[in-house]
Formats: C-alpha cells, structure tokens, sequence
C-alpha cells in the first residue's frame, strides 16, 4: 500500500472514529426527512424537555425566535450563549445545570448541521474533513474548521441554513464559528513543511523563512489592535496610555509597524453585520483555494516562495473578515495549536517573532473585552467581572512572554505570581467554574496585591487596563521588540 493510500485510509478512520464521539450519529437521516428543519426541531425538542425535566428554566418560542427563564423567575433572555454564561455566573447550581445542557445541545446542533450541509453539496467526511479545535471548559466557544477544496461552500450553505432556523448567526446564538480555511490543516505532502500532532497525523503549514512573510503576518497582528482601538476616541484616556508607550524613542521599530498596519487598516472596510461579514468570508475562501491550488502544483523554489506568500496574506485577509479567529499564523499555532490542541511538536516550530504576533493579537482581543465593558466603569463587583472575562487574552499574553524569553535564553525577571495568578483566574473561574466564591476572592485579591491594585478604585476597568498595558510594554515590549526583531 503506498503512502498516500495509507494517509487517506488513516483520515477516514479518524474522522468516523470522531464523528461518532462528537455524537453524529444522533442526527436524523435526511432521505427520511421531508422538513429539512426537522432535524434541527427534534434537537430543539429534546433540550427544551432536558431543561423542563431539570427544573432550571424553561425555553420558549416567541415570533420566529427563541428565549429562556431562569428556574425563580419569568424574566424573557433571548437563547444566546453570553444569556447562558450569564446565567451561569449568577447562580452557580442552577445556571451552570442549564448551560451544560446548552453545551451538549450547542455541540449536537453544529455537528448536524454541518452534516447536513456537507450532504447538500454530495460532499464526505473524506473529501471535507472538519476539525474542533479550542478548549472544553463549559463556558468556552465552540469553533469548527472545514477542510477540503468544498470548504467556502460548506461555511456558506452552514451559515444560510443556521441563519433561516434561528433568524440570527451562529455566532451570536452559540458562539460558534466555521472557518474554511487554517494555518495549519491535515494533508497529503505537496509543497508544505509538516508537523506530526499528538495522534501522529501529519499536518501542513508553511514556515516563515524570509523576512518579508515575518514583516507581513506582524502587520496583520497589529492589525488585530488597530481594529478594536478604532472604536476608541483618538483623545481618550484610553487610547493615549497605549500611545505614550509607542511613542517612546526605544519603539521606533514598534512604531514603524503600527503605522504600516493603520495604512494597511484603512484600506480595508468592515461589513456592518456578521452575517454580511459572513458573506464576506465564504467569497474570500474561494480565492484562498485557488491560490492554494497554485502553490501546491509550484515546482521551483522561486515559485513556492510566492505562492506561499499570497496564500499565508490570503489567509490573513480572509480572517480579517471571519469571527472571533486569529489574522497571524504566530497566534494560530501558540493558541489553537499549542494551547488548546496540545500539540506539542509545534513548540519546535513555532518561533520567537511568531510568538510576538500572539502577543499582540491577543492584546487586540484584551482591548476588545475592556471596550465592552465601558459603559460599566464604577464599582468593584463590574471589575471583578471584566477581569475575568478578559483573563483568557492576558493569560495567553503573559504566556507568550515566558516562552519569547526562554527561546531567546534571557532570564525571565517578569512578574511569575501575576502571570500565575491570571492563568488560575482563566482556568478555574473562567474555564472550569468549580471555585468556590471565597477562593475566588482569595484569588482575584492575591491579583489586586500584584498590581498594586486600589479596590476602591472609582474606575476600576481603567485602572485595571492601564496596569496591564504598563507591565506588557515597560517590563517586556519596551526592552525586547527590537531583539525579537533581528533574532
């Protein structure tokens, strides 16, 4: 048996080996099915009844769309997942009962609906294979990656057929994402540089090996914070922390590449909706797959250098548009791979300058969470609740600056109990939940003494932010850009 038929008869039984554990095989069988939304009803049905069986709430129908009470009250929330996590914190018994049914319901849904979709387009487990990377903590997001030259059309058909059963996006009603295209994705070997993951199969990605594709994926990163910076006002206090930083005669070189990236942001336009930027999306995919194909059938070395660039920018671009997701490939392999996958044969590929576009992305997204919460900027129960919702993006900031430090042999003098106290905040109040409410204090004061933190703040938020802002550029992006640069 060759290669290539051992690869792809491997593919095939992981992927039935997976469908099965994700629970496929509770879908209906389409051919039976004369309601095309029948399926998805009968779902519906039977987390309504687990939810009534459990006496946590009730689900109800209200004008094409769906909401939930809470098990003491007849209040209506529409059925979203940041309704369910809210619920969660607010009565650990109660609500963390519904939102683990929601999770179970939210997983079974997806799983069928891409399915379905795939079955629309006469498309196979082998043909479009599908990966859930990401954590499994009970308030995590759940994000699929579609594989496979019908990838575009499996997130479109996915997209319109969630869309007209629940009148929003997938996004907002579960925190759910399908992306068509990765940085990384199980493949035959045909132009890429591969990696094996934890399971042995091999995957393809392509190395950052000239200058020019490292320059590009760091203005893609700083993308990520000019996109979420540009809500702000160009006065507010805000903002002007981050830019005295900047600003610094040492930051030259940083200061360089923000500005690119503001040129680079300004030639590009948000879609006012996520489903128009949805739309936007699965167009960009069909693109990547050309530009995929081209690169794969490249014979020279000259050749692969170029396709590989435009189809590593071609990635970038397309996420620029997709939800929730990563611009860098930096960011992809240190959170999707590393992180959440496990994968530790990535931590040999995965480089210093890679490391810094996590950084910076993840700073984006940290951004992101402190402008949601600044309509709420007084009282120290609202801090408590930004910290920990932005816990995940400092955890993963301040992890990105251990592992720059230790590749580039420099002693790490970073602050390790702010660092740890962050990343037990992200998983065990976050992620898990299973904290009771007096160790959760323990923690979040333990955290207060690290940043020299006044509690009686009268705008906590900010004076959370500016701290954190302060520790990443004058303990770590101040001293080390300019070394990660040339390294």
């Amino acid at each position: 048996m060759s290669y290539k038929e051992k690869y792809i008869k491997y593919k095939k039984k992981y992927l039935d080996l997976k469908f099965n554990i994700y629970g496929g095989d509770l879908c209906i069988n389409q051919e039976e099915e004369k309601d095309d939304c029948k399926e998805e009803k009968y779902l519906l049905k039977v987390f309504k009844e687990k939810v009534k069986n459990l006496d946590v709430g009730k689900i109800l129908e209200i004008d094409n769309k769906y909401y939930f009470t809470k098990y003491d009250s007849d209040v209506q929330h529409l059925l979203t997942w940041e309704n369910a996590k809210k619920y969660n914190y607010d009565n650990i018994d109660h609500g963390k009962r519904f939102l683990t049914e929601y999770q179970k319901f939210r997983e079974l849904f997806v799983n069928c609906l891409i399915k379905k979709s795939m079955k629309k387009i006469q498309c196979t487990d082998l043909d479009c294979p599908w990966d859930a990377f990401g954590s499994t903590n009970i308030t995590s997001d759940y994000d699929i990656t579609i594989h496979g030259p019908y990838s575009s059309n499996i997130v479109q058909k996915f997209n319109d057929e969630f869309y007209y059963f629940w009148k929003e996006t997938s996004a907002t009603i579960f925190d759910t994402n399908l992306y068509g295209t990765s940085f990384f994705s199980p493949s035959i070997p045909d132009n890429y540089d591969l990696f094996k993951d934890n399971g042995g199969k091999l995957n393809e990605y392509i190395r950052l090996s000239n200058k020019e594709n490292i320059l590009a994926q760091r203005i893609w990163a700083f993308v990520k914070i000019i996109k979420f910076f540009d809500k702000f006002d160009d006065n507010s206090v805000d903002k002007q922390n981050f830019m005295q930083h900047i600003h610094k005669p040492s930051m030259d070189k940083f200061r360089e590449h923000y500005n690119e990236a503001k040129t680079k942001f300004s030639d590009l336009t948000l879609p006012i909706t996520i489903r128009e930027s949805n739309e936007k999306y699965g167009k960009i995919l069909e693109d990547i797959r050309a530009k995929k194909n081209k690169f794969e059938q490249s014979t020279t070395d000259e050749e692969k250098k170029f396709f590989g660039e435009k189809l590593l920018e071609a990635q970038s671009y397309a996420n620029f548009f997709g939800q929730e997701t990563y611009f860098t490939q930096g960011a992809f392999f240190h959170v999707v791979g590393i992180i959440q996958g496990k994968i530790d044969t990535l931590e040999k590929i995965i480089t210093v300058g890679e490391y810094m576009d996590s950084l910076l992305e993840n700073f984006g997204d940290f951004i992101k969470v402190f402008h949601e919460f600044s309509h709420d900027d007084i009282g120290y129960e609202m801090y408590n609740e930004f910290l920990i919702e932005s816990s995940k993006y400092i955890s993963r900031i301040f992890d990105a600056m251990d592992k720059i430090l230790l590749q580039l042999c420099i002693e790490n003098d970073l602050d390790q109990n702010l660092h740890n106290n962050m990343e037990s905040i992200r998983k065990n109040v976050r992620g898990s939940g299973n904290l009771e409410q007096s160790e959760i204090d323990t923690l979040l004061n333990e955290i207060y003494e690290s940043l020299n933190f006044n509690k009686n703040s009268v705008k906590p938020r900010l004076e959370l932010y500016d701290k954190i802002v302060d520790h990443i550029f004058n303990d770590f992006i101040t001293k080390y850009y300019d070394t990660i640069l040339n390294s």
